[in-house]
């Protein structure tokens, strides 16, 4: 079945069998050709969406997200920079533009993207580690970028907003390693958790305490990282038995010292140092829709929606349904939320929350173009076919030749030709 973000048309055809009989399946066969192989594809409902509804954001992020996953930066830059013309002051808009122009390459574009984000929206944490990441990566060819100053102070801005952003504080541990500044990465270090940190973060941290000379700790992150390889590198094997034996030597060293009674204890996790002797800010580009595991705040909404439209349009209902559950908890009304939230309960077959979600989204919306029909099947299918014609009726009426209408008037001959 194919995503409700980016192929309603499947989700409906999926839903029409389920409330068939067999009578009607030669007509659900067509409409499910009409629906999927008459090139309608999930772009031509966004673009429905946008001559419908002008005023409306939401189909131009996800008609931007569509190019971008599908490789048509040009695209996606073309709708963002004509979005930014009446939207001129989401940051949204303008965060998905600095990542449509990095990938493209044009990175003092994306550069001067990031940077309008966060002039209108100063705590967009996405966006100031994106610039990081621009300004840091020492492959990068264009030289114009590479300076290892700015991406420290976004990396740091990063953490000042959210000290649980673990990327950026990767990102200030692999620039502290870079320039010998172990004493700042051991700090950046002590902020995190080994299971938190990635397979580099883990080596690196390695790295860093074996530099200031802490071959326990260096030994208690390279195990870490072993433990996530398939096939640990032997190599690397041999290494963490050296520095957990000069851990050892080390302890016991301490003990005679101490008493003349030698004492090795077992590796502990280390220490976590206090947030305040970590640098400030700094960030880097990165995929849209990737939470972070931080407490939710209500200026963090817009980018939080954001990562829901992402994780939905990648298939990963769960989590979108998580994410857009969360929104809806800090605004039930915020943008279309609870549209979104209904397709992404739809794709979990919780069909019960999907319901009171449309229901929600048409109380919001009197004009909602996708709604209606979509709870009108719903309805059909438990049975309640009266409440069912009513809601096909008026999404019909909503949008006349909209791109849902087929299904819609298909509903309408179904039910009328039970009750005759």
């Amino acid at each position: 079945m194919t995503m409700v973000l980016q192929g309603l048309k499947g989700l409906l055809v999926f839903m029409l069998f389920q409330v068939s009989g067999p009578e009607d399946s030669m007509l659900l066969n067509n409409e499910a050709v009409q629906l999927n192989d008459n090139g309608i594809q999930e772009e031509l409902l966004y673009e429905d969406s946008i001559r419908r509804n002008p005023m409306l954001l939401e189909p131009r992020i996800n008609l931007a997200l569509l190019y971008m996953q599908t490789g048509r930066l040009e695209s996606a830059v073309f709708i963002l920079e004509r979005a930014l013309t009446q939207f001129r002051n989401d940051p949204d808009l303008l965060y998905l533009l600095g990542l449509a122009q990095a990938s493209s390459g044009n990175l003092m574009e994306a550069a001067k993207a990031f940077e309008g984000c966060l002039d209108r929206k100063p705590e967009y944490v996405d966006a100031s580690y994106n610039l990081g990441l621009l300004y840091w990566n020492p492959r990068k060819k264009q030289g114009d970028l590479a300076n290892k100053g700015r991406a420290e102070f976004y990396w740091k801005r990063t953490l000042a907003a959210n000290p649980q952003y673990s990327r950026a504080a990767e990102g200030l541990l692999s620039l502290y390693l870079h320039l010998g500044r172990y004493q700042e990465a051991a700090a950046i270090i002590g902020r995190l958790p080994a299971e938190s940190l990635s397979q580099d973060g883990r080596l690196n941290a390695s790295k860093c305490m074996e530099k200031i000379h802490d071959p326990g700790r260096a030994a208690h992150y390279l195990k870490f990282y072993l433990k996530g390889q398939n096939e640990p590198p032997k190599k690397l094997s041999r290494k963490l038995r050296q520095l957990e034996s000069k851990s050892m030597n080390l302890d016991g060293a301490k003990g005679r010292k101490r008493d003349g009674i030698a004492e090795t204890d077992p590796i502990q996790e280390p220490a976590r140092v206090p947030p305040s002797t970590v640098a400030e800010t700094v960030q880097e580009p990165i995929s849209p829709g990737e939470p972070e595991k931080a407490p939710i705040a209500r200026t963090d909404i817009s980018t939080l929606y954001l990562s829901g439209l992402s994780a939905l349009s990648d298939s990963q209902f769960p989590q979108a349904s998580e994410i857009f559950r969360q929104v809806a908890k800090v605004q039930s009304d915020y943008r279309d939320v609870q549209w979104y939230l209904a397709s992404s309960l739809l794709e979990l077959g919780r069909e019960r929350e999907a319901e009171q979600c449309l229901r929600e989204a048409i109380r919001q919306n009197k004009n909602h173009p996708y709604a209606y029909v979509t709870l009108g099947i719903l309805l059909e299918k438990t049975g309640r076919f009266d409440e069912a014609l009513q809601m096909y009726t008026q999404g019909i009426e909503v949008a006349p030749d909209g791109v849902l209408t087929p299904a819609g008037k298909l509903g309408i001959e179904r039910i009328q030709k039970r009750t005759k």
